[in-house]
């Protein structure tokens, strides 16, 4: 008896010993893969992120893909180009083209591009044909295309507006040109502030109205058919408005003058009551209801501008209609408390008179002379050489330019 409860003992007590060696090493084999664990979760995270926060997270907080520099380029009537820059090709799958109306909210996916697909430099190309060649504008934006890897997000392009108008600018003359003699004189000079007016006017048409154009002249000195400033002015000033070839518009920028000592005041003193704003149209244009409506738009909004800020001595500004164009004259420029209006002038051969003109006529292009004011009034120098006058200028240009077009600003059009 005593035997065999001595094996009984040692038995149990085997069995003892080997639950607690199971036990011990059960909690050995699940350690293991919870250290695995943290430490592949500890690689995966970026330096940014909390130890723990999971994985998933890090998907929504990737990068923000965004098309910012979308730019635009009229070809034609019909055709417009877009470009952006290919910065974002190595993280967007691809590029979404998005236009809608300006008069309408919804818009409409054109088509796609590959962040590989065609570039021309730098950038990325779209060309949107239309079937009207009517005035119209339009928003565009891109979108990116995000990986299907989900490490970036994408938000809407930013919207640019454009047209399928362009307007050739045509700063007068040239540095240094109409030089002045007289008393309070402000530096002025009719070809630098045109320039400045021309500059300006280049950036209101598009970022305002996203009308294109090109200018004859973009710097101080004008280069033309291989003659420069003084010789292209003089003898050959056709070309400035041959090259509008191809625009819908050809646009030339000046202030006017008088005879000498018109009125019993020195010529470069003349008094405010001589201020009126002339816009002289070619041929083409004077049979154009639009060109004539923008010419109209232009005088009445130039009239109130020089009238407010105290040049002139009224904002009034006669309008016309096909056919019943002004006639200029001497007098009739000279003459004091006189509003201004749109004038016809024709030569000996019932040709435009002025070179310009003539030359944009000859490539069936409307044009105009504005003569924003007369830059022989001592308050009108002032106000170019020591306030923002070119900018209020060019924004009366550019708004009546697109008025003719029955064009809105930016600022009124929702989501541009």
């Amino acid at each position: 008896m005593r035997n065999k409860k001595t094996g009984v003992l040692l038995a149990a007590v085997a069995g003892l010993l080997a639950g607690v060696l199971l036990i011990l090493l059960l909690r050995g084999c699940n350690s293991t893969p919870k250290q695995s664990r943290s430490e592949d979760q500890a690689t995966a995270q970026t330096p940014s992120q909390e130890a723990t926060q999971p994985p998933e997270q890090s998907v929504a907080q990737g990068n923000a893909l965004r098309v910012e520099d979308l730019s635009f380029a009229r070809l034609s009537d019909s055709e417009l180009r877009l470009s952006w820059s290919d910065a974002l090709d190595a993280q967007a799958a691809g590029y979404a083209v998005f236009r809608r109306s300006a008069t309408q909210e919804d818009w409409a996916e054109l088509g796609r591009v590959d962040s590989d697909g065609v570039v021309s430099g730098d950038v990325h190309l779209w060309t949107d044909a239309h079937d009207s060649t009517e005035p119209q504008q339009f928003l565009y934006r891109i979108d990116v295309i995000p990986p299907r890897d989900g490490a970036d997000n994408a938000e809407a392009g930013a919207v640019v507006l454009a047209s399928n108008r362009s307007v050739c600018i045509d700063p007068g003359h040239y540095l240094g040109s109409s030089a002045l003699e007289g008393t309070e004189l402000y530096d002025y000079g009719e070809g630098n502030f045109m320039l400045q007016v021309g500059l300006a006017l280049r950036d209101v048409l598009r970022t305002e109205y996203g009308i294109d154009s090109v200018l004859t002249r973009q710097t101080d000195d004008i280069t033309l058919g291989g003659y420069r400033n003084e010789e292209l002015d003089n003898l050959h000033l056709s070309l400035r408005g041959e090259y509008a070839q191809g625009q819908d518009l050809f646009v030339s920028l000046h202030t006017n003058a008088n005879q000498d000592d018109a009125n019993g005041y020195p010529t470069c003193n003349q008094p405010t009551a001589i201020t009126k704003t002339l816009v002289f149209v070619n041929l083409p244009g004077a049979a154009s209801e639009q060109t004539l409506l923008q010419a109209n738009e232009i005088g009445t909004r130039l009239s109130q501008v020089n009238c407010a800020l105290g040049f002139s001595d009224s904002d009034r500004f006669d309008r016309v209609s096909t056919g019943r164009l002004h006639d200029w004259s001497d007098d009739y420029n000279d003459a004091l408390n006189t509003p201004g209006s749109v004038c016809q002038r024709l030569g000996d051969l019932q040709k435009d008179y002025y070179g310009v003109l003539r030359g944009a006529a000859s490539v069936g292009v409307p044009g105009m002379i504005i003569e924003h004011g007369f830059h022989t009034v001592a308050e009108m120098r002032r106000a170019a050489m020591e306030g923002a006058l070119a900018a209020q200028w060019a924004s009366a240009d550019a708004a009546g330019i697109a008025s003719g077009y029955g064009f809105s600003a930016a600022e009124t059009l929702k989501g541009a």
